[in-house]
């Protein structure tokens, strides 16, 4: 018979467990598949893994070319936004993009609590 302090002790493992697999991108489906199941295999999770570095790879080359937006923005001398050059450009290719049906965004940077912080700081 397992204790109580070891059943309870196994039970944060597996919350910990869950916790992890949901900060690495696994919907709970996967995590349920991969992780928690004595079963699993380790060829099954590794060949999700894959695809989820894969995806996190693509996620971080775009938010390093919004990153380097931002900067350009910070140090631009333009009055006025739509005077920038490279600001017109960038919105000129999406907008072609959108309009050819090849824009595909598969998701989206969580930076709104940094707008509301700031919005927040300003008052």
């Amino acid at each position: 018979m397992v204790s109580r302090t070891a059943a309870i002790a196994d039970g944060v493992r597996q919350l910990a467990a869950i916790d992890f697999w949901q900060e690495a991108g696994f919907t709970l489906r996967e995590i349920s598949e991969l992780a928690l199941q004595p079963s699993a295999s380790v060829g099954s999770a590794k060949a999700v893994a894959a695809e989820r570095i894969a995806e996190l790879e693509r996620i971080i080359e775009d938010a390093t070319h919004v990153k380097a937006f931002l900067h350009h923005v910070l140090g631009r001398v333009h009055e006025e936004l739509g005077e920038c050059p490279q600001y017109q450009e960038h919105i000129q290719l999406r907008a072609a993009s959108i309009t050819g049906g090849t824009h595909r965004r598969q998701h989206q940077l969580h930076l709104q609590h940094i707008h509301h912080e700031h919005a927040r700081r300003r008052r």
